[in-house]
């Protein structure tokens, strides 16, 4: 693996985890658009012993009474030497952060990489999706500001991209967390209907473009986040025309 990260020019590194970062499969659907659309191949799995199995569970494939294979959860490490980039996708970890961010960081020096993104998905009550921004150093506020990103005020419990990021800017690592916000009332329509929020990850996909200068095909995308919202607008007008069967219950 470190012949591999060696021979890369700087690239940039981009992380998306499912789990608590993961609001309408924001970020997991985003990370794996990306690795797709540059060709990225999976180059290691990151170690193991960073999840609570009784939450995060293996998952299994049983064919005709025969188990054929069990998967444990992971993270895994994806090049693309075309597009420059470090693609880093999997499960957000539930134990060990401080052992796995240093890994992260063995990679990042081991590379030398020039800037890292992480990519994550909120639930907000707002009418239209919007992107957030955290950054690892003061003169990246600018940056964020340039392409659109809010730059939050925020106190409370943190993912581990919060971590990530707060140790590149301890090591002089440009580092940035871009936060895709899904308006409440889709998320509520697109969880019955077990999809990704496609318009909110095409406008984080686009802040990232707009960062990294990475040339990533969208326009297919932004089509298809407009039909998908058209299909959510129709189901929940017909949601509003049809009174509940509880509606005379009090609760």
């Amino acid at each position: 693996m470190r012949a591999n990260l060696r021979s890369l020019k700087n690239p940039i590194m981009v992380i998306g985890f499912s789990g608590y970062t993961d609001a309408a499969g924001v970020a997991s659907f985003s990370i794996d658009y990306l690795i797709k659309k540059t060709g990225a191949k999976k180059l290691t799995s990151l170690k193991r012993g960073l999840y609570v199995l009784s939450t995060s569970r293996p998952i299994t494939v049983i064919r005709t009474g025969l188990v054929e294979e069990v998967k444990y959860p992971c993270t895994e490490l994806y090049v693309s030497k075309k597009a420059g980039l470090l693609a880093l996708r999997g499960e957000e970890p539930n134990i060990n952060w401080e052992d796995y961010v240093e890994e992260v960081m063995e990679i990042i020096e081991e590379a030398n990489v020039s800037s890292l993104y992480t990519l994550g998905g909120l639930i907000d009550y707002v009418e239209e999706s919007k992107v957030s921004a955290v950054v690892s150093s003061p003169e990246l506020k600018e940056e964020a500001r340039v392409v659109g990103a809010e730059l939050i005020n925020y106190e409370g419990p943190c993912s581990i991209y919060t971590v990530i990021i707060r140790r590149c800017g301890e090591r002089g690592v440009k580092a940035m967390s871009l936060w895709g916000h899904v308006p409440f009332q889709r998320y509520s329509t697109l969880t019955q209907l077990r999809s990704p929020d496609l318009k909110t990850a095409y406008l984080t996909l686009k802040t990232l473009c707009k960062l990294t200068g990475i040339d990533l095909e969208l326009e297919r995308l932004r089509a298809e986040a407009e039909t998908m919202l058209e299909l959510v607008d129709r189901i929940r007008k017909t949601s509003e025309e049809k009174p509940s069967k509880f509606f005379n219950y009090i609760y």
